[in-house]
């Protein structure tokens, strides 16, 4: 299995960089692929020694085969070949967008990005030990590889900054992609979000930062709000006062001379006038002409 020669050029629907130029070797390839029609599929091939990350931003039914495995590759998927390891994309279909970039990853005692040895060993690590080889991408890598793109086409910059900005945003993609492929797949973080859901079903009185939940399902704050709307068509806030109100509801009907301004207290509101403003917004009534 070889490498597959690289056409290096920038056209309407491929822009191939060898960044080698601008001071980076260990960057053999930085590239966009587009396709105005259907093409059939490509070879496969391999890149000895180097990983190759591919971001989908567009492009239907398309598909990735690789060591006998095929995987869907969705619009917003990241794909992630390991070196010397057979790849191929089963067909690209019309309206096909893709960044892509190679990775020559550093042997031995070698460096890359003027990390040190033990920084450039610790970034290798990272890339070869990713836990999946196809995830959802990320905002971040998405504007990385647009940075990078842009950077290599700003030569009205000082040579110096802008080597150290293009520096910069390689490592920053490196990093980026091997932590989005720790990223639990969506079957399981819906599992996880719905457990939460139940908590917040079963003890709306409690407090329930985003920024807590989110480190606890190890998602960002909009992934999270991502999964609440797609499970419940609502973001983890409001969600969690339609479970204070549902919970309003059922104290009201139990008990009909409890205190409404103890039951919203019980329930995390600031004060009986937050409450009674919620629980009117949500029923129509305030929860006195409601009982």
């Amino acid at each position: 299995m070889k490498q597959p020669l690289i056409d290096y050029g920038d056209t309407e629907e491929a822009r191939v960089f060898d960044l080698s130029a601008d001071g980076f070797p260990c960057v053999p390839a930085l590239g966009i692929t587009r396709s105005r029609k259907k093409k059939p599929a490509d070879p496969e091939h391999t890149h000895p020694g180097c990983l190759e990350i591919i971001l989908c931003l567009r492009g239907g039914n398309l598909s990735v085969s690789a060591g006998g495995e095929s995987f869907p590759f969705r619009p917003g998927s990241v794909f992630v070949s390991r070196p010397d390891q057979p790849h191929h994309l089963d067909a690209a279909p019309k309206g096909l967008y893709l960044y892509w970039l190679l990775f020559h990853l550093p042997r031995g005692r070698e460096t890359v990005l003027g990390l040190s040895v033990d920084e450039s060993r610790w970034l290798t690590t990272r890339l070869t030990t990713m836990p999946r080889r196809m995830f959802a991408s990320n905002t971040n890598i998405r504007t990385l590889f647009r940075r990078l793109f842009a950077l290599r086409d700003a030569k009205d910059l000082p040579g110096v900054e802008r080597r150290l900005l293009m520096r910069s945003a390689i490592l920053e993609l490196l990093i980026a992609t091997a932590d989005a492929a720790t990223i639990a797949p969506l079957e399981r973080t819906n599992a996880r979000v719905e457990e939460v859901m139940r908590q917040m079903r079963a003890e709306p009185g409690l407090d329930y930062p985003i920024d807590v939940l989110a480190r606890r399902l190890s998602l960002s704050p909009g992934q999270l709000n991502a999964a609440f709307k797609q499970i419940a068509g609502l973001p983890p806030h409001a969600f969690l006062l339609h479970c204070r109100i549902a919970r309003a509801q059922e104290e009201l009907r139990k008990q009909k001379r409890c205190s409404i301004a103890a039951l919203a207290g019980k329930l995390g509101f600031r004060s009986y006038r937050h409450f009674s403003a919620q629980f009117k917004a949500v029923t129509g009534v305030p929860p006195s002409q409601w009982r």
